[in-house]
């Protein structure tokens, strides 16, 4: 089925498709349209599932909360309960957002295993609201000695008794939310919900990133659609049509290389939107301008010394090996932001938290302002920054006590002005649009990483004409190169696994 047909629909036609008396409760934009009528059409037609790979930050979750309120529409209101598996950062943002964009009623599934279980056995309409930790922590336990084989080396098992009598006949939806969590189909994630997808009759995957690195990670996320319909039930079959294995040799023995066929890709990718649709952020038009800029500053005299003793003393030859190369690079990025971790050095009279302090200024005292960073001393500094100021601010990272508390504070509380987050904490499936500047105090390697953050400020419901984006950069420091390679789509890695590279990364130029 070709979803292009749909996208020139419009709301008034939508609802016209529609249950009786259903209303958006939120304004939908017009791609948002497009994708709830293809969900519906899809799942009505094939009996299957939908994934829906939007773009970060163009509005999959609403899509998904507006297609189970048309299932309760067409219900005449009666009971439905929709299952929802999220990443833990996300699970009370998508609470939040269910009361936001229906009338149905969130049940995050929080605390010990006997809690999340009594919670589940209520049979209330609603969402119920899990994350992947969670879900393994109710539907696993640790295997008996006897148990664990060569063959079965894993500690834990699934407890299907369980896994049934939860989920037999119990639910109307299910929604997995950031779906390339299961592409690995040996993991537990995938084992635990492909069964309990088998068990609802109606499934939405969410992901931004739908193919990877590797289209071999497409088939686990089809089967919880369709159970082998597009792509096989199993996966060796999968791998067998579409993919030459072209075995690597090495001293322990030989290990599977699967490659793709010539011309598999378009077909896979042709098969693949049978049930899938797909925006990119440049189709979505309601999204605001993206203003990126660059705030330099020098490094003083005692963090230059310190900066140039680590590039005397900085080992190139260490095999290719990414986590001994991420160990040797780091302390140049601490230099930068103003401290050494491994000696306790804090350096005074800081030039890049000066930079920040000039540019919290500059920007109107009604705006506010997301600030990420990598370091856990970063986030320390920053905080002490924001006290002398007297700026209240909130924080979503290692440090924070309830960071749900943290977030809706930040987006309720105008007084709020600033959010210090981790990637990690707050740079994934949660809404920040109230603030429409997004500050980088450090970078990490990863394009992905950066993508995630950039997106909390920059999607559905922003309302901000443009978003802004500043980076602060040390003069001729890793920091230029790291930024250089992010805003190229490369991840640093790819570079500094190359000697010369790593050092003209570290030097600052390209």
């Amino acid at each position: 089925m070709n979803w292009n047909d749909v996208k020139m629909i419009g709301i008034d036609e939508m609802e016209v498709m529609l249950p009786i008396g259903f209303k958006f409760k939120t304004k939908p934009w017009k791609h948002q349209i497009a994708c709830l009528l293809s969900t519906i059409a899809c799942i009505d037609n094939f009996g299957t599932g939908f994934l829906n790979c939007l773009d970060m930050g163009t509005g999959k979750t609403k899509i998904a909360i507006d297609y189970a309120r048309y299932l309760y529409y067409l219900s005449d209101k009666k009971s439905i309960r929709v299952f929802v598996v999220s990443l833990n950062s996300a699970v009370e943002n998508w609470a939040d957002e269910v009361t936001k964009h229906s009338d149905m009623v969130p049940h995050s599934l929080r605390g010990n295993k006997k809690e999340k279980l009594k919670l589940l056995e209520n049979n209330n309409s609603g969402f119920y609201i899990i994350n992947y930790e969670g879900l393994r922590s109710i539907l696993t336990a640790k295997k008996e000695k006897k148990e664990i084989t060569y063959y079965s080396k894993k500690k834990t098992k699934i407890l299907n008794d369980t896994l049934r009598s939860i989920f037999e006949n119990k639910f109307d939806l299910l929604i997995i939310d950031e779906s390339h969590k299961c592409k690995n189909n040996n993991s537990q994630n995938f084992k635990i919900i492909s069964q309990i997808a088998k068990l609802i009759p109606k499934r939405i995957l969410l992901t931004g990133t739908p193919f990877g690195n590797n289209l071999l990670d497409i088939w686990t996320q089809y089967y919880i659609i369709d159970f082998g319909k597009t792509f096989f039930s199993s996966f060796n079959n999968y791998k067998i049509t579409y993919f030459n294995n072209e075995k690597k040799y090495f001293y322990g023995g030989i290990i599977p290389n699967w490659i793709i066929k010539p011309g598999a890709e378009k077909l896979i990718k042709e098969k693949f939107f049978e049930r899938a649709i797909r925006y990119t952020e440049n189709e979505v038009e309601e999204l605001p301008e993206k203003v990126y800029r660059i705030s330099e500053y020098i490094l003083n005299a005692e963090q230059l010394n310190a900066y140039k003793l680590a590039l005397e003393n900085l080992v190139t030859n260490i095999s290719g090996n990414k986590q001994s190369i991420s160990d040797k690079t780091m302390i140049f990025r601490q230099v930068c932001s103003g401290f050494i971790k491994r000696t306790g050095k804090i350096f005074d009279n800081n030039p890049k938290l000066k930079v920040l302090d000039d540019l919290i200024e500059q920007i109107v005292s009604d705006h506010k302002i997301v600030i990420f960073h990598e370091f856990i001393q970063e986030g320390l500094m920053i905080e002490e920054l924001l006290k002398k100021k007297k700026i209240k601010y909130n924080k979503l990272n290692g440090s924070a006590k309830d960071k749900h508390k943290e977030y809706t504070t930040f987006n309720d509380d105008k007084n709020h002005r600033i959010m210090i987050a981790h990637p990690m904490s707050g740079g994934m499936s949660i809404n920040l649009v109230t603030a429409s500047y997004c500050v980088f105090f450090s970078n990490g390697y990863k394009v992905i990483d950066r993508k995630q953050c950039e997106k909390r400020i920059h999607r559905a419901g922003q309302k901000s004409e443009r978003v802004f984006y500043y980076d602060l950069i040390g003069k001729d420091t890793i920091e230029k190169g790291i930024l250089e390679n992010l805003m190229n789509g490369l991840d640093s890695f790819d570079r500094i696994l190359n000697e010369q590279d790593l050092i003209n990364m570290v030097n600052g130029s390209k």
